[in-house]
């Protein structure tokens, strides 16, 4: 197989030109589907960028060991479910957080720490709060990250074809015309 050296020898490619897809993403006409890949935009990003992605996606690791150091110091075996949380909302996260799906891990572990506290004592309340930072942070990272190709998949065609080619970009369409405006 051949690589591809135009955006015109995509198949079913919705725009004819790169020129003509950049105009349509400018103007919010273009639906652009990414997938997150950490590894594209580490090489992407200098070096401030990779201290932020090792801050944001090291956070649910550093919670998790932190835990199971605590849970080792305070010979507290079930503040080791802080790692196990930790983990599990990392697991979860997503670029674009909301409870549909991902969300609602963090949020109930959360919810439920909250109702358990009272009986479990300050450990369950930890425990709840690890979950949604790790998710969040780590939903944080992959946000940027998927910025960070949003960004650079308009620098330039072989850019863009690139990625295509590696399966970050996952699907281009036109935006449907609305009727109603």
């Amino acid at each position: 197989m051949e690589p591809i050296s135009s955006i015109t020898d995509l198949p079913d490619f919705p725009f004819a030109t790169y020129d003509e897809f950049l105009q349509a993403h400018e103007q919010g006409q273009a639906l652009i589907w990414v997938r997150p890949a950490v590894g594209t935009a580490w090489k992407l990003g200098g070096p401030d960028d990779r201290v932020m992605y090792v801050f944001l996606f090291g956070a649910a690791w550093f919670i998790a060991a932190a835990f199971a150091v605590f849970a080792f110091r305070q010979h507290n075996g079930w503040l080791l479910l802080g790692s196990l949380a930790s983990l599990i909302c990392f697991m979860y996260a997503t670029p674009s957080p909301a409870c549909v799906g991902h969300g609602c891990i963090p949020g109930s572990m959360f919810i439920a720490s909250l109702i358990a506290s009272p009986f479990a004592g300050t450990s369950a309340l930890l425990i709840g709060f690890a979950a949604p930072v790790s998710w969040f942070l780590a939903s944080a990272g992959l946000g940027v990250v998927d910025g960070a190709i949003r960004e650079a998949m308009v620098r330039s065609e072989e850019t863009f074809l690139q990625f295509y080619a590696q399966g970050v970009i996952t699907n281009v369409e036109k935006k449907p015309n609305d009727p109603t405006t």
